[in-house]
């Protein structure tokens, strides 16, 4: 009956937040049919939905939280879902990466990671239990990832590869965090466009243990030493929880289909407003900048 009962509060809930499309008026009764199992009739103020709705939406809404140990340690992985029920009807998925491109399997490592109905899951290692740490370049990886997929998901092979469509389509919820060991310095590193193409611009911040907490600054360069900001063009470049960015529509000017020199700063959000059109790299850039690279994409090497 707990499962049952699970249920039918989730539909309640999920019928509630349906109904924000068109808020009540204040004191006006509604029937709400949750599934086949009641027809309810709720009396409740404008402000009274508003506060229902804030508090419960979120069930709607699968999502997954977990801890691993520190980048070279040994440890298991502890975690847990929220917004499913019952929960064990679901398992855990869980791949590592050195580069959040390539990953690599650890589920079948513990042979599965089953979530309890309580929401929680875990994946046991230690230096005399190997677990989901296999080998040593597990230790090594600083991207570690949780998808939570159904348990009639089905066999899967994930060796090697990127990662798997059907894996992201069959996930409810994911995450991916990455690792960084004490004292380690950040870095960055993106994928050139092609020349005389308006592709965007993707790249990947390395060791930070809080990558949401920065963002990114894109310049580019015709000749030495006088940049031209191209941040601006696209509002902002935010870095996503897993430490990836993407630049899209940062092609304005013909000139930049061709401009040979490309350059990301990594700075905090909170980094002041700036300005750089065909001048040399502002000092104030270079001085909050947690990691910086710059390419070459042309026949010109500065």
């Amino acid at each position: 009956m707990q499962r049952r009962g699970k249920y039918v509060a989730s539909q309640f809930v999920c019928a509630i937040t349906g109904f924000s499309r068109s808020l009540p008026k204040n004191n006006q009764t509604h029937h709400i049919m949750i599934g086949k199992f009641a027809n309810i009739e709720i009396k409740f103020s404008c402000v009274t939905f508003t506060i229902l709705f804030a508090a419960v939406a979120g069930l709607c809404a699968p999502s997954v939280d977990f801890q691993a140990p520190p980048l070279g340690d040994y440890g298991p992985i502890t975690g847990h879902v929220s917004g499913l029920a019952p929960a064990s009807a679901y398992e855990v998925i869980l791949l590592d990466s050195q580069r959040n491109k390539i990953w690599w399997d650890k589920t079948h490592n513990v042979h599965g990671i089953p979530i309890a109905d309580a929401g929680t899951f875990s994946a046991a290692s230690s230096s005399a239990e190997k677990g989901w740490i296999n080998n040593t370049n597990v230790l090594k990886a600083p991207f570690i990832g949780v998808w939570i997929v159904s348990t009639n998901f089905g066999k899967f092979s994930v060796e090697g590869i990127s990662l798997p469509e059907n894996i992201t389509r069959a996930a409810v919820a994911s995450k991916i965090i990455i690792r960084a060991r004490p004292g380690m310095n950040p870095s960055v590193d993106f994928d050139l466009p092609p020349l005389g193409t308006k592709s965007p611009l993707k790249g990947q911040v390395f060791g930070l243990s809080n990558p949401k907490s920065y963002k990114i600054l894109m310049l580019v360069s015709a000749v030495p030493n006088i940049w031209w900001d191209k941040t601006h063009n696209v509002n902002g470049i935010s870095i996503a929880e897993d430490g990836s960015f993407e630049v899209k529509g940062w092609v304005v000017d013909p000139h930049d289909l061709t401009v040979p020199n490309i350059g990301i700063w990594v700075v905090p959000t909170n980094f002041s407003e700036y300005t750089a059109e065909g001048i040399e790299l502002p000092e104030k850039i270079t001085q909050a900048a947690v990691a910086s690279k710059i390419k070459n994409r042309g026949e010109l090497n500065f």
